[in-house]
């Protein structure tokens, strides 16, 4: 296994992992809850979409999911902060339009976002 620093782009690595990674009812309500809550929105990507990728496996889902959430979690530190603030808010913007797909978590999304 390669290091990070192998990779060409850990921004477009893990962009792709949470692109890949199972955006099921229970994992958008888990994200509707913590948004409702006013949780802090980098504590949720943090938590939340490491352990998204992380049951995904980053590497063609052969690692366990220990090393899959130690590997997001270097690729993102690995990145500058402006690549981190672009990351966390695709992957906020794609959690919402997975969770409008679903009228139960779009009508509890609308009254957040105005949408």
């Amino acid at each position: 296994m390669g290091s990070a620093r192998m990779q060409p782009n850990s921004f477009e690595q893990l962009r792709s992992s949470f692109e890949s990674a199972s955006w099921t009812h229970d994992f958008l309500a888990d994200y509707v809850n913590e948004v409702g809550r006013q949780v802090r929105e980098d504590d949720i990507f943090q938590r939340m979409a490491f352990r998204c990728a992380s049951v995904s496996g980053i590497d063609n889902g052969g690692m366990e999911n220990v090393a899959a959430f130690d590997s997001v979690s270097r690729l993102y530190e690995a990145m500058s902060p402006e690549e981190k603030a672009a990351l966390r808010q695709w992957w906020h913007d794609k959690a919402r339009r997975e969770a409008y797909n679903y009228e139960d978590l779009r009508t509890r999304l609308s009254w957040r976002f105005f949408v």
